[in-house]
């Protein structure tokens, strides 16, 4: 009994110390407690005390979820209902965490924006050209958050820029891989699946790099007759 004793006084330790994993240590401390037939008075605490503790766990984490919110996260929409978990665990308020509905409802505007700038960096990047579905994903966002494209410093004709100029790098990349498997290369499976990526990407036809649906599967490996 003894040693399931000093178990559990070390897990109030560690709650009591502000341990993460509040609800995990908690179910430990009263695992401890039947396995070694002892009371909660026993090791100095009590019902109250473990309430408190649970309490102030969810209070925790719902302060980082309103922090990461209040420094604009793209992810809003899951923060948002991990706090309001975590608000539900602990039985209080937005106000008693310093905030309100209406600020809620502000941050979720300053996560949208957030989102559609990100999805802009995608559409800016020569790397990661992924064309129409970041333009659709950034348009998205602001639609969500009762935005414009100059709220994010941008106009329909640099978005049609943009798209034109990643149009281009697609096509230019495709037809780059389609001279290469044309040449002759090793894993042309996996050239075959870049080059439609990029025609993907770039809302573009094969007859826009000169080539057919028949030349390209020609390049593929031949499957195994059964």
């Amino acid at each position: 009994m003894e040693e399931e004793k000093d178990k559990a006084r070390r897990i109030l330790r560690q709650l009591r110390n502000g341990a993460a994993l509040y609800e995990y240590f908690l179910r430990c401390l009263r695992i401890s407690c039947e396995t070694g037939g002892f009371t909660l008075h026993d090791i100095g605490t009590d019902e109250e005390e473990l309430k408190a503790i649970l309490v102030n766990g969810f209070k925790r984490d719902a302060m980082v979820f309103l922090e990461a919110l209040r420094h604009g996260s793209y992810l809003y929409e899951k923060t948002i209902v991990y706090l309001r978990i975590a608000m539900k665990g602990g039985n209080f308020t937005l106000e008693t965490l310093g905030s309100s509905e209406e600020e809620l409802e502000r941050l979720r505007v300053k996560g949208c924006k957030t989102a559609a700038l990100l999805y802009l960096g995608e559409l800016r990047s020569p790397i990661l050209s992924h064309n129409r579905e970041s333009e659709a994903m950034m348009r998205e966002e602001l639609k969500k958050g009762g935005l414009t494209l100059e709220d994010i410093g941008m106009n329909e004709k640099q978005v049609a820029a943009l798209l034109n100029s990643s149009h281009t790098r697609s096509k230019r990349e495709a037809e780059k891989v389609l001279r290469l498997l044309r040449s002759g290369t090793t894993h042309a499976d996996d050239y075959v699946d870049y080059l439609l990526g990029e025609l993907s990407r770039g809302n573009l036809m094969l007859d826009d790099i000169g080539t057919t649906r028949e030349e390209i599967e020609s390049f593929r490996t031949p499957k195994p007759k059964r």
